[in-house]
C-alpha cells in the first residue's frame, strides 16, 4: 500500500514532468495553437496528494511557464491575438487551481470529521459495561492511546478547579506524574483552562522514560 508520502513524491515528479512537457511542446509549437491547455493536467494531478497550497504553486508555476512561451514560442497568428490567446490560459489555469485547492480544503475536513467521529465511537464503546471509574478510566485511557498510536499516557477528570489523575498508560515504573493539577497550572493545566492543545518540542532526552519487557531507555 503506497504511503501519503510516496503519493506525494509521485505526485510531485507526475507535475513536474507535465510542466516541463508541456513547456517544450509549446516551445516547439507556432503562437496561436491553444496547447496551453495542456497545463491544467498538471493543477489536476494535485488531486492526488492532500496538501492544498500545491495546486496555487503549479498554477504559478504554470503561468510563468506561459509568459515564457509566449516571448520565446515560433511566430504563428497575430501577437495581440496570440496575447489573448495567452491570457485566456492563464484565467483557465487559475480557475481550474481554485476548483482543486477547494476540493482538497473540503476533502481534508471531511476526513478530520470522519476520524473524529470514529474515535468518539471507539473510546465510547470502550467505556460500556459495568466498569468502577478507575477502570473506566484505564479502558478509556487505553483506546484513545491505541486510536492516536500514542506509546504513554496520562488520563486527567476534572472537578471543580481541580484535576485528578485517573489513569495511566504504559508509564515507566519510576516515572511519578502528579496525581492533581489545579486549572491553569502548568501546562496540563493550562491546556484544559483554555481547551487548546499545545505541542512541546525539543525535549530532553530524559524528559520520558519508556519501559518493555526486554529494557528501559
Amino acid at each position: 500500500m503506497t504511503s501519503d508520502k510516496d503519493r506525494n513524491v509521485l505526485v510531485i515528479l507526475g507535475v513536474t514532468g507535465a510542466l516541463a512537457l508541456v513547456f517544450v511542446t509549446d516551445f516547439f509549437t507556432r503562437l496561436g495553437l491553444a496547447e496551453w491547455i495542456f497545463y491544467v493536467l498538471p493543477v489536476g494531478l494535485c488531486l492526488f496528494q492532500r496538501s492544498a497550497i500545491l495546486p496555487v504553486l503549479v498554477a504559478a508555476a504554470a503561468s510563468l511557464l506561459l509568459v515564457v512561451g509566449f516571448l520565446i514560442s515560433p511566430l504563428g497568428m497575430d501577437p495581440d491575438l496570440a496575447a489573448i490567446n495567452r491570457f485566456i490560459g492563464f484565467v483557465t489555469v487559475w480557475v481550474v487551481a481554485f476548483i482543486v485547492r477547494q476540493t482538497l480544503l473540503t476533502r481534508s475536513g471531511v476526513l478530520r470529521l470522519s476520524w473524529l467521529t470514529t474515535g468518539r465511537a471507539e473510546i465510547a464503546k470502550s467505556a460500556l459495561g459495568d466498569l468502577k471509574p478507575e477502570e473506566t478510566g484505564h479502558a478509556v485511557l487505553t483506546a484513545l492511546a491505541g486510536y492516536v498510536q500514542a506509546h504513554v499516557g496520562v488520563l486527567y477528570r476534572q472537578e471543580g478547579d481541580a484535576l485528578l489523575r485517573v489513569a495511566a498508560y504504559a508509564l515507566h515504573p519510576s516515572a511519578q506524574p502528579p496525581s492533581a493539577f489545579k486549572l491553569g497550572q502548568g501546562i496540563v493545566g493550562q491546556v484544559a483552562r483554555s481547551m487548546k492543545p499545545v505541542q512541546m518540542h525539543d525535549l530532553p532526552g530524559d524528559y520520558l522514560r519508556v519501559a518493555s519487557g526486554s529494557g528501559s531507555a
